[in-house]
Parts: structure tokens; C-alpha cells; sequence
């Protein structure tokens, strides 16, 4: 068994069997660094199509700039790890959206690795990370991220249990932690 998928935006090259793999390249599924183009659905199409099929996995880059024009969904057990801080950026293009939206309920989420900022500045709203649930999240991880120029670094509506922050610089937002 397997899965065969050709990367969105290559024309050449061949098709490759994939094997159920479960550590992906953002570039793979069509994201491209460095350059201004909004990135937002290759991101979520490798997250939410294909990880969340196979109950979770990472999504990796080889580092670079990606362009956010609406939220990223991330779903349980989705694992999103860049190269650093200030070498793997999700930039927000307009002030009024969130960087990555945490689904109802998900559990065992992590973000590490990156910068998260808001191109355009502090909206009225805006958030690196909002997770919203009725009923909690657990088991999430933030670990060595950059945070800039958001309303609310980490925004959360759920009970906060079983999640910690380890090595998160907040910089030029309302509030770090809401």
C-alpha cells in the first residue's frame, strides 16, 4: 500500500510513491520560500488533507519565508517544525488574521522552530496561535518560537491543561498570553 501524489506547482519530474510517510515538506505540497506568493494552501492542504488522514505526522521546511492570507487549521497530532527562529517565518499578509488556528478540541499539537509575525501589524483581533474549544486542548507544545506584532501572541479560549511554552520571545504584541 501507499499513497501517490505528484507536488502541486512542478511540471516536471515524475510521480512519487509515498508510502504512507508521515514527516512532510511544506515545499513538496507547494509552499515556496523566499518569495511573496501566499503559501496558505499548500500548508493547509499537507496539514488538514493528508497529515489528519493519517492521524498526524510533522510538517517540516528547509526554512524561508511563508506568506499567511487566511489561518492555517491545525489538527490534532499535526507536529509543524521549522529551522529556527528568524530562518523559518509564517508572515501574515493583512492585520485582521490569525497565523494558525488550533481546531475544536485537538489535542497533541506542536509548533516549533519558527517566527511567527503579522506583516501588516496589530489588528484589532489578531493572533499567532488561537486555539478555540468548548471543551479544552491538551498536549500542545511551543517551543523556540518568535512571536511579533499580533493583538494577542497566544490567544486561548479553552482550558489550558497539559500544554506548556518552552523558549517563546514575545515581541511588539498587546498581550503574550490571553
Amino acid at each position: 500500500g501507499g499513497t501517490v501524489f505528484a507536488p502541486s506547482g512542478i511540471t516536471t519530474g515524475r510521480w512519487v510513491r509515498n508510502g504512507r510517510r508521515r514527516n512532510l515538506k511544506m515545499e513538496d505540497w507547494g509552499a515556496v520560500p523566499y518569495d511573496s506568493t501566499v503559501d496558505t494552501g499548500p500548508i493547509i492542504s499537507a496539514m488538514s488533507s493528508y497529515l489528519t488522514a493519517l492521524g498526524g505526522g510533522f510538517i517540516t521546511t528547509d526554512g524561508g519565508d511563508f506568506y499567511l492570507a487566511s489561518p492555517a487549521n491545525i489538527h490534532s497530532k499535526v507536529r509543524l517544525r521549522g529551522t529556527g527562529r528568524g530562518s523559518t517565518k509564517f508572515i501574515t499578509t493583512l492585520s485582521a488574521i490569525n497565523a494558525f488556528a488550533l481546531d475544536s478540541d485537538a489535542r497533541n499539537i506542536e509548533i516549533s522552530a519558527c517566527t511567527i509575525e503579522s506583516q501588516a501589524g496589530i489588528g484589532a483581533s489578531n493572533a499567532a496561535i488561537r486555539a478555540n474549544a468548548t471543551n479544552g486542548g491538551a498536549g500542545h507544545k511551543y517551543r523556540e518560537l518568535e512571536i511579533n506584532a499580533f493583538r494577542f501572541g497566544y490567544y486561548c479560549t479553552e482550558l489550558w491543561w497539559d500544554n506548556y511554552l518552552e523558549d517563546v520571545r514575545w515581541n511588539s504584541c498587546g498581550w503574550s498570553f490571553y
